[in-house]
């Protein structure tokens, strides 16, 4: 999902770029409705995330708990240990998808 609806340099997703090609999009499976609010949780927090120079920064646990008051959330140890999961995946997709920009404009040697 993050790989798909990351924006690239010229604003364009890579779901909108496969579409835009006739290329096939890899569906995402929907989540049991019990557990369907917390990617909404997590989004919203990722919202709020800081950035650095290399790109955005793990959620810490001041600002989920800053979150957790000021939405009034009640928030289960189990979900904080789900989020920060999704949170190492999402950082890690993102790396990912920086370091595959990166070597597009990286000058070929030879050229």
């Amino acid at each position: 999902m993050v790989r798909q609806n990351f924006v690239d340099e010229n604003g364009e997703t890579r779901r909108q770029r496969l579409e835009r090609f006739g290329l096939p999009v890899a569906e995402i499976e929907l989540l049991p409705d019990e557990v369907r609010y917390l990617p909404e949780w997590f989004w919203d927090l990722n919202s709020c995330r800081a950035s650095g120079l290399n790109g955005p920064q793990p959620l810490s646990m001041t600002e989920l708990s800053n979150w957790i008051v000021l939405t009034g959330t009640l928030v289960r140890r189990e979900e904080i240990a789900v989020i920060r999961e999704m949170d190492a995946a999402y950082l890690a997709a993102v790396a990912r998808e920086q370091e595959e920009m990166a070597d597009r404009t990286r000058p070929r040697k030879g050229s």
